[in-house]
């Protein structure tokens, strides 16, 4: 059983209709929350390679903050690449069933 109420002044959509329009673009473009976890990820990473304590002693362009800024660099870059293709309409294949003879 279902109805539908209309929103102020005899608005034709219902109520709750925005509600149900940000969840199913939410629900269509999921791979944001991925996004997230990578931008919060690199962000974690960079943030612990700059507060690193290292000797002052050391020489040399490459010393043990340079892997964790390209991890960190990486992981922003990718996610903000991922972020655009999923704004853009990008989809991932759907999974192909079991093939069977």
């Amino acid at each position: 059983m279902t109805t539908e109420s209309t929103g102020p002044a005899g608005s034709a959509e219902p109520t709750g209709a925005s509600g149900n329009t940000t969840r199913a673009w939410l629900r269509e473009r999921s791979e944001l929350g991925v996004c997230l976890i990578l931008f919060a990820l690199g962000v974690l990473v960079l943030t612990d390679a700059l507060t690193m304590d290292v000797d002052i002693a050391q020489r040399g362009p490459i010393g043990p903050r340079t892997v964790p800024f390209v991890v960190g660099a990486g992981l922003l870059l990718v996610g903000a690449l991922l972020a655009v293709d999923v704004l853009r309409g990008g989809r991932g294949e759907a999974e192909g069933g079991e093939d069977v003879d």
